[in-house]
């Protein structure tokens, strides 16, 4: 029995030292692994957010040239001030490209409003134009073509023939108009932009 009882104490003796083991070294190790484990699961969320927002740095950072490079040929189109005569004799060419007869109502000194920190002048001017229909329309679309900022609000189109209107069916064959060659006044209405 000396001989079991030395195995049962040597087993016994043991499985407490295992249970020591596992207590105090496996069970901590376990719970410093979890732990490890959820800071390396919130590292690694913390840089992917990182990284996002590097990415979004450099996104916004190739934006913001983008918006330099648009903003440097927005300067371009702003009338100057002190150029008036230029914009005028500019206006000038284009009517008489096409044969028109033009009266430019265009007054500096009157300033409608200023925007911003940026001191852009708003100033009104009217076009008042007449020729044949298809020459203003040129006109209308080279003044489109300008390197100026002209925003036009209104369009006023006057027949310059007296008498009744007639639609083109009421038109007799012996009353031949071309529609091309009808004579109109045109009023263009707008506002420029001045820096």
């Amino acid at each position: 029995m000396n001989s079991n009882k030395k195995y049962i104490i040597i087993f016994t003796n043991l499985i407490i030292f295992c249970l020591i083991l596992v207590w105090w070294i496996i069970f901590p190790t376990i719970t410093d692994i979890n732990h490890y484990n959820a800071q390396v699961a919130d590292e690694k969320d913390n840089l992917s957010k990182l990284l996002k927002q590097g990415q979004s740095v450099v996104e916004n950072r190739k934006n913001l040239e983008r918006l330099q490079t648009e903003i440097t040929s927005l300067d371009t189109v702003w009338l100057k001030t002190g150029e008036e005569l230029a914009f005028i004799t500019d206006l000038e060419k284009i009517a008489n490209l096409y044969g028109l007869e033009q009266t430019i109502v265009f007054d500096n000194t009157n300033i409608t409003a200023q925007t911003g920190a940026s001191d852009i002048k708003i100033i009104p001017i009217e076009l008042k134009i007449t020729g044949e229909i298809d020459k203003i329309m040129l006109y209308i679309n080279q003044l489109e073509t300008l390197d100026y900022y002209i925003n036009l609000t209104k369009i006023n189109l006057y027949n310059q023939e007296s008498g009744a209107k007639k639609f083109p069916t009421q038109i007799d064959a012996t009353e031949e108009v071309a529609l091309n060659k009808i004579i109109l006044s045109t009023n263009l209405v707008g506002i420029t932009y001045w820096k």
